[in-house]
């Protein structure tokens, strides 16, 4: 996972790890990544461990969250 070195050791489980790479990955192919730059990525990543430190969520409930941190809610 790109952002495995954001993620604090034992704060996840391995359920939660995995939601949040679907949701990294998802949020990624919403905005059309095409080799967006690191940082861009490391900001998708660091709002969806914050989404995630606060909840359980399902990868899928993370990457709507994540989206609609960014005015992106809704879109199809």
């Amino acid at each position: 996972m790109p952002f495995r070195h954001l993620l604090d050791d034992g704060v996840f489980s391995a359920e939660q790890v995995m939601a949040m790479g679907q949701a990294y990955e998802a949020v990624r192919q919403k905005l059309h990544d095409r080799g967006q730059p690191a940082v861009v990525n490391e900001v998708i990543a660091r709002r969806i461990i914050e989404l995630a430190k606060r909840e359980a969520l399902t990868g899928h409930e993370l990457a709507e969250r994540a989206l609609a941190s960014f005015g992106l809610a809704g879109e199809r």
